[in-house]
């Protein structure tokens, strides 16, 4: 059985492309079927500039062919290594000649030179299952037109429904995000915000078009950073805690634009689902863990308590007032600014305590902005823009680039893989330290300016210059900026429909049941995304400070650590997103970085998170990761604490699609089991 989907059909794009024009493609896995054997070399690139410096491969290579046995690889040694004089030697690093490169990519013609019996590079999705010539299927699930990933099953299939009625991907994004919040409320719903990010197909532009809908919440006029002096913990929970919603807004907005079904049908199924579900597990854990916030207020206990006791896992709940807003907002969704719903919202936070007019409201707008655009090898990569933490991945991409993942080793086999571990951490430190000076673009002086650094060529070979590979640096020598703050309460959606219409969502109330009270006549759970600002004096949920950048003000939007990504190559198309607060970026890095090991999508995701954020100056790690590679890093410095897996909590939602050399498509579709998460297609 073929365990790396993306493996195989690597190669079929290798043939496709042939000849090749890069020395940074390469096939470096010897394997009979499965992935017998990698070879990993530690390597590193100094001078970005030079193409002569570029990495290749110091490897074995024996007898790779597919399982069924039609096609074999000559074997070959490459054992002509050379260091490159220009280069600063740290270690056990090296580099190959030009003529190594040479020989490798020659090897990729093997195939070419020999003949194919039964097209053993063209596979299909027959029956939701990857088939090659054969008899080999792959274990994943597969689609040919179109996908829904998102962290409810219910949420999934209704985004596939509403495809199959004639929408695209921006209608089933809108249906599918609006269920998300009336199943999983601990994460998401209308009375929060975020961003979404659409790629439109264009026929003049090869990779399409694309845009991005900020609808972030914004801070209410009247609050600033004196009325929580004497009230720290009313940035937490409470009025004072709710930023005016911007779901409604967003979501309508996309729709208006590039949505093609009616607004009010795609909110039929969900008024049904809002009026009767049953908790998931996911749901009862959050119940249990916010029980005292849940029985002391009246509107989260009539939900989620009956006769007393909290609700259990598979009984029935009804959110009827929830649904009854629903219904007013699918005849009217303007109603939830400046009409009826407008004025419930107002008073329900005033009587929490909070500050938040009507004209707050009515003067909200979400903002279409650009993508941030970027390269690493062969791909493209799109991402969002400030407020948003999309930066932090084309800044870790670009320094990753300078490195040869595939040949990093250590003097021992048993060594071969950890210190990507270690490159990873040390590369999560330094895009940390910059994050602190993400705001909402609107409040700074020149955010361009701070992007265009970022990215810069020089700003990024300066960072790969003091990354060492026998230890780490002192704090202070990564702390370009300021820390970085921490939300919870979060969920991401992926959709992929016929067209390839993309649609990458990111929607929040922050911390875990918002600012911890719903409001019984809509049945709105708010959220308290003020906590995601800068307050003096006052340490966030994650006793992170110090951010002036960041600082609260009125009408501004928060700095997010939302950054969904797509990246692009040739026929293949990569979409991942994820909830999870300031880990939202380093697990997205840490699942690309096992897809470009070859690894499927699924494996990908299920892999054990790690995560650095520079503040506090430890390594988390998932207790499932291994003790060894552990006590590795351990050694060369790094802190590591482990936790349990719910405590370093991501989920990842991703979408993988490739073509066939018939343009067949082939589509996965995975969901982060952590959350309980299914996907759907057709």
């Amino acid at each position: 059985m073929f365990k790396f989907l993306l493996f195989y059909l690597y190669i079929e794009i290798i043939i496709e492309a042939a000849p090749l024009k890069s020395k940074k493609t390469n096939l470096v896995s010897s394997a009979n079927g499965l992935l017998e054997k990698e070879t990993y070399k530690k390597t590193r690139n100094h001078d970005s500039s030079s193409d002569n410096s570029e990495l290749t491969y110091d490897k074995e290579l024996s007898n790779i062919r597919f399982e069924s046995g039609v096609v074999d690889r000559a074997s070959n040694s490459l054992d002509d290594i050379s260091t490159n004089e220009n280069n600063e030697k740290k270690g056990n690093i090296k580099t190959l000649s030009d003529k190594t490169a040479e020989a490798e990519l020659k090897q990729e013609d093997v195939l070419e030179e020999n003949p194919v019996k039964g097209d053993v590079l063209k596979p299909r999705c027959i029956d939701n299952k990857v088939y090659f010539p054969g008899g080999n299927t792959h274990e994943d699930i597969c689609f040919t037109s179109a996908a829904v990933s998102t962290e409810v099953p219910e949420s999934s299939e209704i985004g596939v429904k509403i495809l199959k009625m004639g929408g695209n991907a921006v209608d089933a994004a809108v249906a599918s995000t609006i269920c998300v919040g009336i199943v999983n409320s601990f994460s998401s719903g209308i009375g929060g915000g975020g961003f979404m990010m659409i790629r439109i197909p264009d026929e003049s532009k090869e990779n399409g078009s694309f845009t991005m809908i900020d609808f972030r919440e914004t801070a209410p006029g009247a609050l600033n950073t004196n009325l929580f002096k004497d009230k720290h913990d009313h940035i937490k929970s409470g009025g004072l805690a709710v930023g005016v919603p911007g779901e409604i807004a967003g979501l309508y907005l996309a729709h208006q634009k590039y949505g093609k079904l009616k607004w009010k049908d795609l909110f039929t199924e969900n008024i049904n689902i809002a009026k009767k579900f049953r908790v998931s597990k996911q749901l009862r854990i959050r119940i249990e863990n916010f029980k005292q916030q849940i029985f002391s207020d009246p509107g989260l206990s009539e939900i989620y308590t009956k006769n007393g006791k909290l609700v259990e896992e598979g009984d029935y709940i009804s959110r009827m007032n929830y649904a009854k807003t629903l219904e007013k907002i699918a005849k009217d969704p303007l109603s939830f600014y400046n009409g009826e719903i407008a004025d419930m919202i107002v008073k329900s936070i005033s009587d929490k305590g909070g500050v938040m007019k009507k004209e707050d409201l009515t003067r909200y707008k979400a903002i279409e902005r650009e993508v941030l655009a970027g390269k690493y090898r062969e791909y493209d990569i799109y991402t969002t823009s400030l407020p948003t933490s999309g930066l932090s991945i084309i800044e870790a991409m670009n320094i990753l680039e300078h490195f040869d993942i595939k040949e990093i080793k250590e003097d021992s086999e048993k060594n071969k893989s950890y210190l990507h571990y270690h490159l990873l951490i040390e590369i999560f430190k330094f895009i940390s330290a910059r994050r602190g000076e993400f705001a909402d673009p609107d409040f700074m002086k020149d955010p361009k300016k701070l992007v265009a650094e970022i990215i810069s060529k020089g700003y990024v070979k300066k960072i790969v210059d003091l990354i060492r590979f026998d230890g780490v640096l002192k704090d202070k020598e990564y702390r370009y900026g300021s820390p970085t703050v921490e939300d919870h309460g979060t969920t991401h959606l992926n959709v992929i429909d016929s067209d390839e219409m993309l649609v990458l969502l990111t929607s929040t109330i922050n911390l875990e049941f918002g600012a911890k009270f719903m409001d019984k006549e809509t049945g709105i759970i708010f959220n308290d995304q003020m906590d995601d600002f800068y307050v003096p004096n006052i340490l966030n949920s994650f006793d992170l400070g110090n951010m002036p950048s960041n600082i609260l003000e009125p009408y501004k939007r928060p700095f997010s650590s939302a950054s969904p990504v797509i990246l692009m190559k040739y026929n293949e198309i990569l979409m991942l997103g994820a909830a999870g607060g300031t880990r939202i970026p380093t697990s997205i890095i840490l699942v690309i970085f096992h897809l470009l090991l070859n690894k499927r999508l699924s494996d990908a995701i299920m892999e054990p998170r790690i995560h650095h954020q520079l503040f506090p100056s430890k390594t988390f790690v998932e207790d499932t990761f291994p003790i060894e590679i552990s006590d590795y890093l351990r050694n060369l410095g790094q802190v590591i604490e482990v936790s349990r897996q719910n405590s370093i909590f991501t989920s990842v939602q991703g979408i993988h699609m490739i073509k066939n050399k018939d343009g067949e498509k082939i589509i996965q579709a995975f969901s982060d089991k952590r959350k309980g998460g299914e996907s759907a297609g057709y």
